[in-house]
């Protein structure tokens, strides 16, 4: 039997790391990324302060191309930190898993999402 979507998400969320909204809005936006994975049309109708979209669909083909990042290293790209956000966490989990996998060290889903912002 396959595994449904919210399993996958599942254990994604186990093996990535998770920041809540009020850890990040701790931080000077300075020193992370904030990537929202959603599409779009969801990133245009609302979207965080200081976050720029990489559908998580493109996610593999377009972070180290996005416009946000081509100023830097490969290695600077990779040792940066990376906060994703997405609807509710599970786009945002999956992704970061993603990163992980491509060699990114330093990545955090957003625990919640945009629906859990204060």
């Amino acid at each position: 039997m396959l595994p449904t979507c919210m399993e996958l998400v599942a254990k994604a969320r186990q093996s990535v790391n998770e920041i809540t909204w009020q850890q990040m809005e701790s931080e000077n936006p300075v020193n992370y990324f904030l990537v929202d994975v959603r599409e779009p049309h969801e990133f245009a109708e609302n979207n965080a302060p200081y976050a720029f979209n990489v559908p998580r669909g493109l996610l593999e083909f377009n972070i180290q191309n996005h416009p946000e990042l081509k100023h830097l290293s490969v290695d600077a790209l990779l040792s940066s930190r990376f906060f994703l956000l997405c609807g509710t966490g599970g786009r945002s989990s999956l992704a970061a898993r993603s990163m992980e996998e491509l060699g990114f060290k330093s990545v955090y889903s957003v625990a919640g999402g945009l629906n859990n912002r204060p």
